[in-house]
C-alpha cells in the first residue's frame, strides 16, 4: 500500500497543495513587501530589520491586550510579520513565531478574527511538507470551534476547503473525537462557569456517560510501606482496566474494599503479604459482580480512599497514627522535597534543557540550603538521581515519613502570552482554565478530566490542611518570585493557584507545587541554565519553607 505522500502524487494533489501553500506564503509576503517597498522607499530600512522591529512590537500589543480584540489584531500582525521572516531568511525560529501567533489568535472563539487567525495557523502549517496532518487538525479544530459563531461561516467554509484538500492526512477517528468532546479546551474565555460538581465517583461516571461495563481489577501493589515516627503508613495501589465506583466498609477481618462490577484477574487473588500499618496482608473475593478487597487488620479511621484516572486506579491509603489538628507551638520535624517527572518521563522540553534534570537540580540545591539553615528538621528527597517515580507514590513517601511538609519543584511551560513566570499551586479546586491545562499536563490527562474529578478529590484533605498549603504557597512564591528577579526583573508574577495535581492528592500534610520558572520562555531557558539563577531560585523556596517554619513554630 502506498503512503499517503504517494496517493497525493497520483492524484494530482502536489498541485493543488502547492497553490494552497502559495496562497498561504504569498499573502503574508505580498503584503509585507508591499510595506517594504513603501517603507524601504521612505526611509531606506533593512527589510529584515524592519518586519524584526514590527513582529516584535506586535507580539508585544498582543501581549498587553490579552483578551480583547486588538490582542488579536496585534497576534495576526505579528504572525504575518514572522511568517515573511520565515520565507525570507530561511530561519525556522521565525516559521515557529509565526505558528506560535497566529495560535494565540485564534484562541478566543468570541473575538473578532479569531476564525481567520485558526484558518491561517492551518495554512501556515502546510508550508512545511511534514506537518499536513498538524494543518487539518488545525483546520478541523477551526470548522468545529465557530460552526455556530455569526459572522464566521465564510471563515468556517474556508477551514472545511483545507479539510477538503488534505483529505489524504486525516487522522484517526479517535483523534478528532478527542476535539470534538472538547473542542475549546484552550479557550480561556469558555467554561467560565464551573461544571456540576461531582458528589462521587458513580455520579462522575453517569455525568461523563462512561461505559458502565463490566471492568477488570488487574494489579494490586503496595506502593510505600515504611515505619514512621508516629506509626506506620502504607499506599496501595488497584489498577482497573476502565472507570468503576467502589465502597469502602470495615468487617471483622478488617477493612473491605468493594469494587463495583469488577471481576479479579487471576494474580489478583492470590494474598499479597504487607506487614505494615497494622495491614498484614490483602486477599480478594468475588460477591456478585463485585470484587472485594481485604485489608487485613487494617482500621477503618485510618483508611482513606481516592480515585484517579488516566489510568484507572483506586488508591488506599492505611496509616496506624489518624491525623488531628495541630494544637499549640510545632516545629517542621520532616520536609519532603519532590523533583518533578524524571527518568523516561521528562516533562517538558526546550532550549536543550530537561524538566526533569533541571527540577532536580534545583531541588538538590534546595535541600542542601535547608540542612543548613534548619539543622533540626530531616529533609528528603523523593529522588535523588534521573529516575522515574509514578505521581502516587511521590506523596505516599511523604506521609510515610510523617513529614510536616511536600513540596514538589517544577518547570512550567505554554504557549502564546500564557508563558513566562512563576506560579506556585496548593491542592484545591479550580476553574482558572491555564491552571486546569497544567493540572493535566502534570497529571498525564485531560483537562476534562481534571474538572469532572476535582469536586470528588478535594474532599479528602482537610480544611486546615489547605489553610496551612496557602500559607506555604504564598511565603515560597515571594521567596521564589523575589530572588529570581534578581537575576529578570521583568518577570511575571503567576500568583498563588490552586489545581488538582495528582501529586499532591492524598498528602496528610501541607502541600505545594512551584512552577518555578518557564522553561520554554527564552529569556528564563537561558537563565535556566545558568547555576546563578539556578541556586537563586533554590535559595528563594527555600526562604519560603525557613520562613514558613518561624511562622507555625510561633503559633499560641
Amino acid at each position: 500500500m502506498r503512503n499517503p505522500s504517494e496517493r497525493i502524487l497520483s492524484l494530482g494533489w502536489r498541485r493543488t497543495l502547492a497553490l494552497g501553500c502559495a496562497l498561504c506564503v504569498a499573502a503574508c509576503v505580498d503584503a509585507a513587501d508591499h510595506t517594504e517597498r513603501s517603507e524601504t522607499a521612505q526611509a531606506g530600512a533593512d527589510p529584515v530589520a524592519q518586519h524584526a522591529a514590527t513582529y516584535e512590537a506586535a507580539w508585544s500589543r498582543a501581549r498587553s491586550n490579552e483578551g480583547d480584540e486588538l490582542g488579536v489584531a496585534a497576534a495576526s500582525e505579528a504572525a504575518t510579520a514572522a511568517a515573511w521572516l520565515a520565507v525570507r531568511t530561511g530561519e525556522r525560529a521565525w516559521w515557529e513565531r509565526a505558528r506560535e501567533a497566529w495560535a494565540e489568535a485564534s484562541r478566543r472563539r468570541i473575538l473578532s478574527g479569531a476564525c481567520e487567525a485558526g484558518v491561517a495557523l492551518a495554512r501556515h502549517e502546510t508550508s512545511d511538507p511534514n506537518r499536513l496532518r498538524e494543518a487539518y487538525i488545525a483546520a478541523y479544530s477551526t470548522s468545529v470551534r465557530f460552526q455556530n459563531i455569526d459572522g464566521d461561516a465564510r471563515c468556517v467554509d474556508g477551514a472545511r476547503e483545507i479539510l477538503r484538500l488534505l483529505a489524504a492526512f486525516r487522522p484517526s477517528d479517535a483523534e478528532l473525537a478527542i476535539i470534538d468532546a472538547d473542542p475549546n479546551a484552550n479557550d480561556p474565555s469558555a467554561h467560565t462557569e464551573p461544571l456540576p460538581p461531582s458528589a462521587d465517583v458513580e455520579s462522575w461516571i453517569a455525568q461523563e456517560g462512561l461505559a458502565k461495563d463490566s471492568v477488570r481489577v488487574e494489579d494490586v501493589h503496595v506502593v510505600r510501606g515504611d515505619a514512621t515516627a508516629n506509626g506506620d503508613a502504607v499506599r496501595v495501589v488497584v489498577k482497573l482496566s476502565g472507570v468503576a465506583s467502589y465502597a469502602l466498609d470495615s468487617s471483622d477481618a478488617g477493612v473491605e474494599l468493594a469494587v463495583h462490577n469488577a471481576r479479579p484477574a487471576g494474580s489478583v487473588g492470590e494474598r499479597l503479604a504487607v506487614g505494615r500499618a497494622g495491614v498484614d496482608s490483602i486477599t480478594a473475593r468475588t460477591s456478585g459482580t463485585d470484587t472485594v478487597l481485604v485489608f487485613h487488620g487494617a482500621r477503618s479511621d485510618g483508611t482513606r480512599v481516592f480515585f484517579l484516572p488516566d489510568p484507572y486506579r483506586i488508591v488506599v491509603d492505611v496509616s496506624l497514627a489518624v491525623a488531628q489538628a495541630p494544637t499549640g507551638p510545632r516545629s517542621l520535624g520532616v520536609v519532603v522535597l519532590d523533583a518533578g517527572h524524571g527518568g523516561d518521563d521528562f516533562g517538558a522540553w526546550f532550549g536543550g534543557l530537561r524538566e526533569s534534570r533541571t527540577a532536580l537540580d534545583i531541588t538538590r540545591r534546595v535541600g542542601g540550603i535547608l540542612e543548613r539553615r534548619l539543622p533540626e528538621t530531616r529533609v528528603i528527597q523523593t529522588r535523588t538521581r534521573d529516575e522515574f517515580i509514578s505521581l502516587e507514590e511521590r506523596v505516599a513517601f511523604a506521609n510515610a515519613a510523617s513529614s510536616d511538609v511536600f513540596v514538589s519543584i517544577h518547570l512550567n511551560s505554554g504557549e502564546g502570552v500564557e508563558r513566562g513566570g512563576v506560579t506556585t499551586f496548593v491542592l484545591d479546586s479550580t476553574n482558572d482554565q491555564a491552571a486546569l491545562r497544567l493540572a493535566a499536563r502534570e497529571n498525564g490527562t485531560t483537562t476534562r478530566e481534571v474538572t469532572g474529578l476535582q469536586q470528588i478529590l478535594a474532599g479528602i484533605h482537610r480544611r486546615e490542611q489547605v489553610a496551612d498549603a496557602k500559607l506555604l504557597a504564598g511565603l515560597v512564591h515571594t521567596g521564589t518570585l523575589t530572588a529570581a528577579r534578581m537575576h529578570l526583573p521583568k518577570l511575571p508574577d503567576r500568583g498563588v493557584k490552586s489545581a488538582m495535581f495528582y501529586v499532591l492528592v492524598g498528602a496528610t500534610m501541607p502541600a505545594i507545587l512551584v512552577e518555578a520558572s518557564f522553561i520554554n520562555e527564552p529569556e528564563e531557558n537561558k537563565a535556566l541554565g545558568t547555576e546563578k539563577y539556578r541556586q537563586s531560585l533554590a535559595e528563594g523556596i527555600a526562604e519560603g519553607v525557613v520562613r514558613y517554619a518561624r511562622a507555625i513554630a510561633s503559633r499560641k
